[in-house]
């Protein structure tokens, strides 16, 4: 069974999905539910705060073991503004219950934008903590094996003219080496075309997409 929710205002926005699984046997009792949530509320004028819970999951437990309750993804995050320039920050972190897993922070991300000039835009982007796992039981969850990583991003664009924009991105990690992206987005009458090209330390990508507007 499926349970959708939403509630909405002018300063609250939250929304809930909710799937119970009943047990064959016995249909009052339910085998578990797993919860997909999220909410954001303006705090001030200029202050908004949120947070998100992907795969919550609730298991009862055999006999008179206590349910077991996971949650891969348990991020929160805010946002602010100062005059033109807008910052961000957003933690994901994980939890296990009934283990030594308990409640994992993962990575911290501080992001700023700003608009230089009517045509220029930058944005700047740090991260600091651990990644998740990709593999085994424990997959999406935060890696409490890995080590402390930094990221950092540096993006600009720039419009060329109404229809065309020039972007480009940096990006240096402890955990990953430096990568180069440059793109040029060509608005269409029917849509609109990016071509891009990736300079890293072992090789080089181009791409081309073409986003058709109906």
């Amino acid at each position: 069974m499926c349970i959708r929710d939403r509630y909405k205002t002018a300063d609250i926005n939250a929304l809930a999905n909710t799937k119970i699984k009943f047990n064959a046997a016995d249909l009052f009792a339910y085998k578990s539910f797993d919860v997909n949530c999220a909410g954001a509320f303006k705090a001030t004028d200029d202050l908004n705060v949120g947070f998100a819970i992907n795969g919550f999951t609730i298991t009862p437990g055999e006999k008179d073991a206590p349910s077991t309750i996971k949650a891969p993804e348990v991020n929160f995050g805010t946002t602010t503004a100062f005059d033109d320039i807008k910052i961000s920050a957003i933690l994901n972190s994980s939890f296990i219950s009934g283990d030594k897993y308990g409640f994992q922070p993962g990575k911290l991300s501080l992001t700023m934008f700003k608009p230089l000039t009517g045509e220029t835009d930058l944005a700047v982007q740090f991260g600091y903590g651990r990644g998740s796992c990709t593999e085994g039981d424990n997959k999406g969850y935060v890696d409490t094996a890995a080590a402390a990583e930094t990221s950092t991003t540096i993006g600009t664009s720039y419009k060329l003219s109404g229809n065309s924009t020039l972007k480009s991105k940096l990006a240096v990690g402890t955990a990953s080496k430096p990568s180069l992206d440059f793109a040029w987005v060509q608005k269409l009458n029917t849509g609109s075309l990016t071509l891009n090209q990736k300079y890293g330390a072992d090789s080089t990508e181009f791409g081309m997409a073409y986003t058709l507007e109906a």
